[in-house]
């Protein structure tokens, strides 16, 4: 038997590993779903305020990010994991508790309510992400872990989708928190499990604190592979997170269906899952780069073609996902190998801050989408309850953002040298 056969894992291991994503999403996709719409809706907070919230929030998220990340080099990540577990639950189920409060201090309570969340988020997720370094070190590892975890991400997805809706109906503005402390019931021990996955690498520590951070910086600016990667995905991250908050604002006033919402979603998430092994083996002839090619077009012909049909209009938004998908699938596929090797350049071990870094870019990209699509409904005459839409002027809302995010998606397209499947 080779090392490298002996250093491989099993699927067993890595179903294991993988399902973490499964709780992390159900924490993210409901943010991403629901909470602007829920913000709005049930909080009474206008819809650009609410939308650069969400920025705030998510800058914020980047940055303590970053801090988070220093803080898992120089420590056990596993454990990082296992003391945020529970209280990132607590933080969730604040997101959508129904506060009896208005004007500013309701703005001040989502707010600081979305900062504890993203806070202990971080460091729950940072720290997970940042294993997929160390549980392989062979490239089919990574693929096969990078594949599971978008199916655990896609199911949460749809869970997420069917769970709220039946909640809300079920007990109106208190239906959100019903569903919250749910996920936390589920997320909570997951995440405690998967924490005690092994790796088949010990995790470096790194002792070198903030001026590692200005070393990773430095390094990262003269070596665009990593960068092109991230920019990349963050195209991707900015047209779903426009797409996935639009959804809901949708089918509420241009459709009148809100119940196709969770319809929607749901189908969304059965896409994701379906469409993964398909982009697995797609990755696995053709390489990375031409798999990233394709889901960039997918997703950019889906927005094209989205009429305002609610049936047509949701197999605008499946094959939007697809595409999507297929562009996380082939991030979370590669990153692995660009963090080991410019740690490697590097000469220290940096895993979880470059996955800061990674975060970081994402949350700007994810926070400034959020806000931009508040702004532009408030333009449509969005305000609470209360809208005043000319014809053609949300669904124009809802294309555009996620029309050129997947633009930016195709700086992804790296050389073929460096999007190689390497065994």
């Amino acid at each position: 038997m080779t090392a490298s056969a002996a250093s491989r894992i099993g699927w067993p291991r890595s179903i294991l590993f993988a399902s973490g994503d499964f709780a992390c999403n159900l924490y993210w996709q409901s943010q991403s779903f629901y909470l602007l719409f829920f913000t709005t809706t049930v909080l009474g907070v206008p819809v650009a305020t609410a939308g650069a919230i969400t920025l705030a929030a998510s800058l914020w998220d980047g940055a303590v990010g970053l801090l988070v990340g220093l803080a898992a080099d120089r420590t056990d990540k596993r454990l990082l994991m296992r003391i945020a577990a529970l209280p990132l639950a607590v933080a969730f189920l604040l997101l959508y508790w129904p506060m009896p409060l208005a004007g500013t201090a309701m703005v001040w309570f989502a707010l600081v309510a979305q900062i504890l969340f993203r806070t202990l988020y971080a460091a729950v997720s940072i720290p997970y992400a940042a294993l997929t370094v160390r549980v392989s070190r062979v490239q089919a590892d990574r693929s096969r872990i990078a594949g599971l975890r978008m199916l655990f991400g896609a199911a949460a997805a749809g869970a997420v989708a069917l769970g709220t809706r039946h909640a809300v109906e079920w007990a109106s503005g208190f239906g959100y928190a019903a569903i919250a402390l749910i996920v936390g019931l589920i997320a909570t021990p997951l995440l405690l499990l998967v924490s005690t996955a092994g790796t088949n690498s010990p995790s470096i520590r790194c002792g070198a604190g903030l001026h590692g951070l200005g070393r990773a910086l430095a390094l990262l600016v003269r070596d665009g592979r990593f960068l092109r990667l991230n920019l990349g995905i963050c195209g991707c991250v900015a047209a779903m997170s426009a797409l996935s908050r639009a959804v809901p604002f949708f089918f509420h006033y241009v459709v009148h269906d809100d119940r196709a919402t969770a319809a929607t979603l749901s189908l969304m998430g059965v896409a994701g899952v379906v469409s993964v092994p398909v982009w697995m083996a797609c990755a696995a002839r053709f390489g990375h780069r031409a798999q990233w090619g394709a889901s960039c077009l997918l997703g950019a012909i889906a927005m094209i073609a989205l009429p305002s049909h609610p049936a047509l209009s949701r197999v605008s938004f499946i094959l939007f996902q697809i595409g999507a998908s297929g562009l996380f699938f082939g991030f979370w596929s590669l990153l692995p190998a660009e963090v080991e090797r410019v740690g490697r350049e590097a000469g220290q071990g940096m895993d979880a801050l470059l996955y800061a870094i990674a975060e970081l870019l994402q949350r700007i990209a994810d926070g400034m989408a959020a806000a931009l699509l508040g702004w532009m409904m408030a333009l449509t005459g969005l305000v609470g309850e209360r809208a005043v839409m000319p014809g053609g002027k949300m669904e124009w809302v809802v294309v555009c953002l996620p029309l050129a995010g997947m633009i930016l998606a195709s700086i992804g397209l790296m050389r073929p040298q460096d999007t190689e499947n390497r065994p």
